[in-house]
C-alpha cells in the first residue's frame, strides 16, 4: 500500500466519523484511492523492468566484477 493509498483510506474514515459527515474529506479520500492505484501499478511495472536491466547489466559485466572482487573466473557457469 502506497502512502496516498494510506492518506485515502484515512480521509474517507475522519470524513465518516466527524459529527457532521464532511463530503469533502471523503470525497479527497476516494479520489487519493483512484489516483494511488494505477500510480502503483505503473511503479510496480517500471521496477521489474529495472529489474531485468540489473540483472542483465550484472551478467554482462560479471568477468569485470569478479576481475574488481580479486575473484577468478571459474571454467563453467554452473560452478559459480
Amino acid at each position: 500500500m502506497t502512502l496516498a493509498g494510506i492518506f485515502g483510506i484515512e480521509g474517507i474514515v475522519v470524513g465518516l466519523a466527524r459529527a457532521p459527515i464532511q463530503l469533502a474529506l471523503i470525497g479527497a479520500g476516494v479520489g487519493a484511492l483512484v489516483v494511488a492505484w494505477p500510480l502503483y501499478r505503473a511503479a510496480v511495472g517500471v521496477t521489474a523492468t529495472m529489474g531485468l536491466f540489473v540483472t542483465s547489466a550484472f551478467d554482462f559485466y560479471r568477468g569485470a566484477v569478479l576481475e574488481k572482487f580479486g575473484l577468478s573466473q571459474p571454467p563453467q557457469v554452473e560452478d559459480e
